[in-house]
């Protein structure tokens, strides 16, 4: 009998993002408009930051990728992470953020 092979580390994570990719749709939407308006609302906000992409600027652009998310999906997970990205966003923006 033939022992079973087994699965690498890449072959995990391989297979996680597939079926991530193909259950993620019930939950957050539609893969294009989502991505759509996310594209927009993060272009808008790096207008307005005259191009310039600071840490805590990250953690609010995760904030709008929550929200444009839940216009497609209802997920009380979207509200849970808005708010751990805006306190992580807090955090950056101060120098004491440097201490993590």
């Amino acid at each position: 009998m033939k022992k079973p092979s087994k699965v690498t580390v890449p072959e995990k994570i391989l297979l996680e993002a597939i079926r991530q990719v193909t259950t993620k749709s019930k939950v957050h939407g539609a893969t294009r408009p989502s991505f759509d308006m996310i594209a927009e609302f993060w272009g808008v906000y790096v207008r307005h930051r005259d191009n310039i992409i600071e840490p805590h600027d990250v953690a609010q652009m995760m904030v709008l990728l929550k929200i444009a998310r839940s216009v497609y999906g209802d997920n009380t997970d979207n509200f849970v992470d808005e708010a751990g990205y805006s306190a992580i966003g807090a955090m950056l923006n101060t120098v004491e953020g440097d201490e993590e």
